[in-house]
């Protein structure tokens, strides 16, 4: 009867992942498609350095446009593997773990949304406005006459940034990877409180190496300059404080059941 038991579970999880595998190729393919709108979308915080992007390598365009095509079809497919989870977990969870299932990706799936809005909408613009003021441009008024140019543009580049398109592609992933893992602590601390890992008590005694850990994470994602570190620093130590915070509920929550 267990062995049953056994070779249903590993049928069913051989079955999902077959679904995930052809799941994954469709929306390759689907992304391959549209893979100049989706170029676009990734480096269009980029296009005020440059409106073109340099290749060096024959194949450099082709190993980039798969590489985001492949790159987008997993985070696509990041709410279609939760539901497998949630699916393959439901058999064997009391109703009440269902639900705590469900918030826990819910939570997931929404810090992952506000991880690729703070992307795209602050972070990468920022990083872009940086790099764009080390360009060094001078009016042709401002010239000294002695250099004798007939003709000259209005604005003259004396240094342009041209990057290559593989260097920003690699340069989106990594920054995505890193939040992705960040943005993730909130349900990493919610799990602790729930399997009585550690304590809201414990983790607000660890105030000043957290916030030490916010200014070394802050300095590695954003760019130099302070005030868009204060801000990375902030919002890390505004989800600290929320996860201690969420700790005390939690446990107001078990010492109230308890007590009935």
């Amino acid at each position: 009867m267990q062995l049953q038991n056994i070779t249903k579970h590993i049928t069913e999880v051989k079955y999902r992942l077959i679904y995930l595998g052809f799941s994954l190729f469709c929306t390759f393919l689907t992304c391959y498609y549209f893979q100049i709108e989706f170029l676009y979308l990734l480096i269009k915080p980029f296009l005020e350095l440059n409106h073109t992007f340099l290749s060096t390598d024959v194949t450099e365009i082709l190993t980039s446009l798969i590489s985001l095509c492949f790159l987008m079809s997993c985070i696509l497919l990041i709410p279609f593997l939760c539901y497998h989870i949630w699916c393959y977990l439901k058999p064997g969870r009391y109703y009440w773990e269902m639900k705590l299932q469900t918030r826990f990706l819910l939570f997931f799936l929404l810090l992952l949304c506000f991880e690729f809005l703070g992307i795209y909408w602050y972070i990468l613009p920022e990083i872009s406005a940086f790099f764009t003021s080390y360009q060094i441009v001078i009016h042709k008024d401002t010239l000294d006459s002695g250099f004798h140019l007939k003709e000259l543009p209005d604005f003259l580049k004396i240094v342009e940034i041209s990057p290559k398109l593989e260097t920003i592609l690699h340069y989106n992933l990594q920054l995505f990877v890193v939040l992705f893992f960040l943005l993730q602590i909130p349900v990493f601390f919610i799990i602790c409180y729930h399997f009585k890992l550690v304590t809201a008590m414990q983790l607000g005694k660890s105030r000043k190496f957290i916030f030490f850990l916010s200014l070394l994470f802050s300095a590695f994602i954003s760019p130099p300059d302070v005030f868009n570190q204060s801000i990375c620093t902030l919002f890390f130590l505004f989800l600290f404080e929320m996860c201690i915070f969420v700790g005390y509920f939690i446990e107001s929550i078990q010492k109230y059941k308890n007590i009935e």
